[in-house]
């Protein structure tokens, strides 16, 4: 989720690998992914250093390896705004975010900053799933600030421009966080 949406003709299945296999693989390198971020911003190569960060994501997530996760994200959001790369930079801001969200430390007003942050850079780009999932991003972390008012604003965006765009997981997700925020504001109707 944190790649740019591929075209069809660019996704490849590949049957023959299975997951346990995959997590192996990362398990095993997970110190040289690190490392490997590392090297690509010590040489200038910001595209690979931000693609290298994204691809470890839902891995470090699904460890809860949020130290690595924050480490290889702002590394590559730095090699990003060092580059002027804004693609890279709007990833590696939702990416930031995300982690920083949902993470051990809960940094609320980082994660919001930075998933604003992204929010524009996507708009920027035409990017719109990116933006769908930063606004739930946003959207979530006011909810969790208690500002359940500007968590509707931005979720109920998100929600109307994945459904225009036929972006079923941000809809979901959304609708998932809207309900939620209703609950919180007692508004069990609306929740269902």
């Amino acid at each position: 989720r944190m790649f740019p949406t591929l075209r069809d003709e660019d996704a490849a299945h590949h049957p023959d690998v299975e997951i346990p296999d995959a997590l192996a693989w990362f398990e095993a390198e997970r110190e040289a992914l690190r490392a490997a971020v590392t090297q690509a911003a010590a040489l200038g190569s910001y595209t690979l250093c931000w693609q290298l960060a994204a691809s470890a994501v839902n891995f470090f997530e699904l460890r809860d390896y949020y130290d690595d996760w924050e480490f290889t994200s702002r590394t590559a959001l730095e090699v990003c705004k060092c580059a002027g790369d804004p693609r890279g930079r709007a990833f590696t801001l939702r990416s930031l975010a995300a982690c920083l969200r949902m993470g051990p430390r809960h940094a609320e007003n980082e994660a919001r900053e930075h998933a604003l942050a992204a929010v524009a850079g996507f708009a920027r780009l035409g990017e719109v799933h990116g933006e769908v999932d930063a606004r739930v991003i946003a959207g979530t972390s006011y909810l969790v600030g208690g500002e359940p008012g500007e968590a509707l604003a931005h979720l109920g965006a998100a929600l109307e421009q994945a459904g225009r765009a036929g972006y079923v997981l941000g809809q979901v997700e959304a609708e998932w966080q809207l309900a939620y925020c209703y609950r919180v504001l007692g508004d069990a109707g609306r929740a269902l």
